[in-house]
Formats: C-alpha cells, sequence, structure tokens
C-alpha cells in the first residue's frame, strides 16, 4: 500500500522534479545519518564529514534516480498501452465490445441511483456487404476506421464510442434525453454521409442507419436496453436506411 501510494506520488511529479526530490531526500537522509554516527562515536561529524555527506549523494542521487525513474515511467507507459489495447478494437480504435459493456453497466447502476437521463445510439452500415465486395475486407476495413475517426471527432469524452461488431457500432451517451440523443444521432449521420469513406481503390460513399433509446423504468437490465435500440436500428433499415430512429 505504501510503495503503491509512493509510486503514483512519483509518477505526478515527473521526471525533473521526481530528481530533485530523490536528491533532496538523499541529502537529508546522509546528513542525518552522519550526524547521528559521529556523534554517537566521535563527539560530531566536523565541516569535512557534513561536507562529504552532502557532496557524496549530491553526486550519485542524481545518476541512480534518473535511470530508476525512467524505467518507472515507461513501465508506466507500458501498463497504460497494455490496458488501452484490451480496450480497444484492432481495426477501428474505438472501445471493444466487452470494455462497452463494463462502462455500461456502470452507467446504468449510476443513471438509476441518481435517477438521470441515458441514451444510447447503435448503428450500422447500409448495404456493407457491398462495400466488401465491391473493395474487399481491406477495403471494408478502411471505411470503418474512417467512420470510426468520424465518430470519435463528434462524441464527448465522457461518451462511450464503440465496435459492436461486424459494421455495428454503439455510442453511449450519459445524462443526455432523448431529444439530444437524436441530434447527437442526426450529426453523425450526417458526417458520414458527407465524408466518403477511403478504400485503396479510392473513396467510397456510405451511409447508416441509426437506432436510438432512452433509459426507461420498464428497462431493467443492459441487453433490453441494447436490444430496444436494435428494434429501433431495425425500422431504420425498413424505412430506407440512412435515417434515424428512437424507439
Amino acid at each position: 500500500m505504501i510503495l503503491e501510494k509512493l509510486r503514483q506520488f512519483l509518477l505526478r511529479q515527473g521526471l525533473g522534479r521526481g530528481v530533485l526530490l530523490f536528491t533532496i531526500g538523499s541529502i537529508v537522509l546522509s546528513l542525518s545519518m552522519t550526524v547521528i554516527v559521529a556523534t554517537l562515536w566521535a563527539g560530531g561529524p566536523g565541516v569535512v564529514g557534513l561536507s562529504i555527506a552532502v557532496i557524496v549523494p549530491a553526486m550519485i542521487a542524481p545518476l541512480f534516480s534518473s535511470v530508476q525513474l525512467r524505467l518507472l515511467f515507461e513501465l508506466e507507459q507500458a501498463r497504460k498501452d497494455m490496458r488501452m489495447l484490451a480496450m480497444t478494437d484492432d481495426v477501428t480504435r474505438a472501445f471493444n465490445h466487452r470494455h462497452f459493456r463494463e462502462r455500461a453497466e456502470r452507467e446504468l447502476d449510476r443513471a438509476r441511483r441518481g435517477n438521470t437521463a441515458l441514451s444510447v445510439l447503435l448503428f450500422d452500415v447500409d448495404n456493407f456487404k457491398t462495400v466488401n465486395d465491391t473493395y474487399g475486407h481491406l477495403g471494408g476495413d478502411m471505411v470503418l476506421r474512417t467512420i470510426s475517426r468520424a465518430c470519435i471527432d463528434l462524441v464527448r469524452q465522457h461518451d462511450v464510442f464503440a465496435r459492436y461488431g461486424g459494421d455495428e457500432f454503439l455510442v453511449l451517451l450519459p445524462e443526455t434525453d432523448a431529444a439530444t440523443a437524436l441530434a447527437v444521432a442526426e450529426r453523425i449521420r450526417q458526417r458520414i454521409a458527407a465524408s466518403p469513406g477511403q478504400s485503396n481503390s479510392g473513396s467510397v460513399q456510405v451511409t447508416i442507419s441509426v437506432g436510438v433509446t432512452t433509459l426507461s423504468q420498464d428497462i431493467l437490465t443492459l441487453d433490453a436496453f441494447l436490444n430496444r435500440a436494435d428494434q429501433a436500428l431495425y425500422h431504420a433499415k425498413s424505412a430506407g436506411k440512412n435515417c434515424v430512429v428512437i424507439a
């Protein structure tokens, strides 16, 4: 516990300040030990002893601490990278389905406890099979990446944008009512319709259909919440695609 708190403290300080603090601490410790030992054995440390107690750690501590702190920061960055890889889809760099469910369960509980709004968008690419058949799966992946970048630009930092699977995506919107969710869905639909995806063979014009739903008292589970959004998406497809439907 103490070591973890020390690690977090050093990470917050950064390399330069961490080295400085480590050096000052080493000097203080060296002086304290020198005074105690010299007082017990020789009646006092003297000027030479005090000088050595300051100079030696002042020379050694910065070199030693800079190496150790660099390793600490590199390890922390590696841990962050691993966590991010575990949370994101490797094709689109959106969050993956597992991370979405974890976040969505927490937001669902929070919305119920606080009696706040919570909405979700579910959308997929219209006629995506035709895109794959025409441009190949690599071309299809490039289109999905274009869509993902557009959505990441549009959603808020605390929203959760994730790939649901295949060409389906989810956007979880905490503290968002139905009217606002519809507006967000429409902005995403318009952005994608106006921004052709890219493939190795050139630009690919695609559209999306979006299903929207907002948490209500009759929705008891996350699966029921997502199923309601899926029903809305089905109606959007039936209505001719390239549109937004709320259920």
